[in-house]
């Protein structure tokens, strides 16, 4: 069975060091602490969100999803 579009993220995220958050403040969404306070929400079925709660959130574009799985994180998001 292949892995989830969540798992695929947190695995591309966890490789440049950017973790899954111990505190979920959302039963919905999987959360990783990103620079700057701010969190990605990442959903089941492959919603990347970005924000400093889940509301107040927005969805990242499909370009930026798409660079994700290929490996490309954003710098801005990893923390210094």
């Amino acid at each position: 069975m292949s892995a989830s579009l969540r798992d695929r993220y947190l695995a591309a995220l966890a490789a440049v060091g950017l973790k899954r958050d111990a505190h979920q403040p959302s039963r919905k969404y999987v959360t990783v602490a990103i620079a700057g306070g701010r969190r990605l929400y990442l959903g089941k079925s492959g919603a990347v969100r970005c924000g400093s709660t889940v509301t107040g959130s927005v969805a990242v574009s499909d370009l930026t999803k798409a660079r994700l799985l290929e490996g490309a994180v954003p710098q801005h998001w990893v923390k210094p």
